[in-house]
């Protein structure tokens, strides 16, 4: 039998290795990144998702025919993949209905691999199945919200806690590798109207990604993740209605300032103010985007 310490050895490495891997280049930048973080500064930098877990992925490049069985699986990966950025970035709002002919039109596929790629994502529970009425995307009361992001912030904050205890200093210098290219990647591509960067939502699921591995299970780092994508769209959505110009790229430092000291209370803290801020910011704005719905319904007949 494997002793406990090189179980939790093992389940470090599998959880790094979903952080990407550290080039020499890395090494040198992390290492002048912690020294400023020490001090206090940074470098200068620019001041300013989507993932896509291994079930949508494809790793062949044989060539098959459309009608052959890995054609089919193969489409329906990409699908997947592109129906995932689509409802994480708010293309794809709560409540829609994701008809399969119009997936398909949309996306270029088929029935099949579609009805395949929904079936994935409601396993996710990024999508529902409702009988005789088909898929739409998974909407969320404000009761639910508020259950979620209970359930988000304790559990952020024992992943802080865990990774800061158990992390190396390869799992250190990743998290600040990975907060810097994050700080590098505006989360608009607009600068007057929210339009979300796919590319943030892929570098804001890396820097996660590098954080939540140092505490050495790769099961902790995915449900983790899969907390942080399934609120974070609601975010997203409000952030459509209500642009703030200002990015969380100053909580963020803050945190990996924290990481840097080895200082674990302090961490846990702004990691539990993150999640308050970003549950608040939320719940306010799906109320304003409520009661402006329901102001447009009330002036529509009056209008008439």
């Amino acid at each position: 039998p494997r002793s406990a310490d090189s179980i939790k050895a093992s389940g470090h490495g599998a959880a790094s290795t979903q952080a990407g891997h550290m080039t020499a280049s890395d090494h040198v930048l992390a290492i002048t990144l912690r020294k400023s973080l020490h001090a206090g500064g940074h470098p200068h930098m620019r001041h300013y998702p989507a993932p896509i877990d291994k079930r949508c992925r494809s790793g062949s490049t044989t060539r098959v025919a459309p009608d052959d069985p890995r054609s089919i699986r193969t489409t329906a990966t990409k699908v997947c993949a592109r129906l995932r950025e689509a409802i994480l970035g708010g293309e794809l709002v709560p409540g829609q209905k994701l008809a399969i002919d119009a997936m398909g039109d949309r996306f270029g596929a088929g029935a099949t691999p579609v009805r395949e790629a929904l079936n994935r994502l409601s396993s996710e529970g990024l999508v529902a199945f409702r009988d005789l009425r088909g898929f739409y995307v998974v909407e969320l009361d404000e009761a639910e919200l508020i259950e979620l992001f209970r359930t988000r912030t304790k559990f952020f904050a024992f992943l802080m806690r865990e990774a800061i205890t158990t992390g190396d200093g390869a799992w250190e210098e990743g998290v600040v590798v990975a907060f810097h290219r994050l700080t590098k990647t505006p989360w608009s591509t607009d600068k007057e109207l929210f339009r979300l960067n796919p590319n943030f939502i892929t570098r804001l699921h890396e820097f996660y990604t590098a954080l939540f591995s140092g505490c050495g299970s790769r099961w902790l780092v995915e449900f983790g993740l899969r907390l942080l994508h399934e609120s974070d769209r609601f975010f997203w959505l409000v952030m459509k209605s209500k642009f703030e110009t200002n990015e969380p790229e100053p909580m963020l430092r803050s945190i990996v300032e924290a990481i840097v000291a080895r200082d674990v209370d302090r961490a846990v803290h702004l990691v539990t103010r993150l999640q308050e801020h970003v549950a608040e910011t939320i719940l306010n704005g799906r109320k304003a985007m409520d009661a402006g719905k329901r102001s447009r319904r009330i002036a529509k007949p009056a209008a008439e």
